[in-house]
């Protein structure tokens, strides 16, 4: 579809043309606006004791937000009044509809303050290899669409969904742990374990109902509506150890002197307890959460030379939870999959090249997934192979 054409024709044949005043709501309803203000300071120190390097700092950021956005709710009033309307819906009368149930607006601001310190030692033992030992902090703020206001009132079914422009950041505590040795002259290979401490999790909570009285945070209506929103609660903890190997095989004579190899694997074991993902029996998957790959890992092996860039990569996904709950049938997971990339340059000259890769060389599904069984899929997206190609240049 031509969109300049369309606005043309529109212009010049507006008789032809009609406003879906029914569609036209999602105006009101994706109308959201915020601010944030985030101030910063840091400090930082470096010391070196003889093969022993200590790094240590703190960082403070102040955080301001401000939003605002849309108030959805259908009044028993305005049911009933739909109710009664005789004939056709005229455009008029959609557009007061519209208003009615989506021209609410709501407001909110908030601030939150918090502090993160940090230690990094770094120890050479012997030539070559290289330990590190960190212990750090950080935080994940919640996502825009979580604080700015957003309310949403179903009167038939008695539930609230609303935003809450209260939620602070996520706050982690990382410890890390790695053995690096360098090979001569290219390569090396790493090991390494980590820990990483969640608290304030972000998560679903719809176990809140609206109480009586005039201050029940809802003007006093909807007394004994289910809400449901986002909250800080419960916490999560990531375990892992991952392993990495890369080298250049200049020891290879002739042209074999341009092959490389490298390989990695990431190893999570997870568990938490919140609203989302209770731990014990009540919950099918115990306290594993969701979202977080269990085995992750990547090998390839590439080529450099005579004006050629070659490299074929593996990436191995392993099977995870996806979607966590206290309902057994509800519970989904990923099906593991591993997928194969190939990249190519050949350069004509420091100013002149040509490229052609291949994302997904067997089209491999970007989606399998199943609930609870493996017989019983919900989520099956196909992925073809992608193929790019073009001729690049620099002046």
């Amino acid at each position: 579809m031509n969109a300049y054409g369309v606005a043309r024709h529109q212009a010049l044949y507006p008789e032809l043309w009609k406003e879906d005043i029914a569609f036209t709501s999602g105006r009101l309803t994706s109308d959201f606006k915020i601010e944030e203000v985030v101030s910063a300071a840091y400090i930082m120190g470096n010391v070196k004791l003889g093969r022993l390097s200590v790094l240590a700092g703190v960082r403070m950021e102040d955080t301001k937000d401000k939003g605002e956005g849309p108030l959805s709710r259908l009044t028993p009033a305005e049911a009933a009044l739909r109710a009664s309307w005789v004939g056709p819906v005229t455009d008029p009368e959609q557009r007061r509809r519209n208003l009615a149930q989506f021209g609410g607006r709501d407001t909110n601001d908030s601030q939150y303050r918090f502090y993160l310190p940090g230690v990094h030692l770094k120890y050479e033992p012997i030539a070559n290899l290289v330990t590190r030992l960190s212990w750090s902090t950080g935080v994940g703020r919640a996502p825009f669409g979580n604080i700015i206001p957003n309310t949403t009132v179903n009167d038939t079914a008695q539930t609230i969904t609303v935003s809450n422009p209260e939620l602070k950041p996520q706050y982690s505590n990382n410890w890390d742990l790695t053995a690096e040795y360098y090979f001569r002259p290219q390569g090396m290979i790493s090991i390494g374990a980590f820990q990483k401490k969640i608290t304030d999790y972000i998560a679903t909570d719809s176990s809140q109902f609206v109480g009586t009285g005039q201050d029940n945070g809802f003007d006093g209506q909807y007394v004994g509506y289910r809400i449901t929103t986002a909250r800080n609660n419960g916490f999560a903890v990531i375990k892992g150890l991952e392993a990495s190997y890369q080298q250049q095989l200049v020891f290879l004579p002739g042209w074999a002197k341009g092959l490389g190899i490298y390989a990695n694997v990431t190893k999570l074991k997870t568990h938490g307890e919140n609203s989302s993902f209770t731990t014990g029996p009540v919950s099918s998957a115990g306290g594993t959460i969701a979202g977080f790959l269990d085995v992750t890992g990547n090998v390839g092996l590439g080529y450099r030379g005579h004006g050629l860039d070659l490299r074929l990569q593996a990436v191995y996904r392993g099977e995870y939870l996806v979607t966590n709950s206290t309902t057994a049938a509800l519970v989904a997971y990923q099906v593991a999959k591993t997928s194969w990339g190939w990249k190519s340059r050949y350069n004509f000259s420091k100013y002149t090249g040509i490229y052609l890769d291949v994302d997904n060389l067997f089209s491999v599904p970007l989606d399998n997934r199943y609930a609870l069984y493996r017989d019983r899929n919900i989520s099956w997206r196909t992925y073809h192979a992608k193929i790019v190609a073009g001729i690049t240049g620099r002046f």
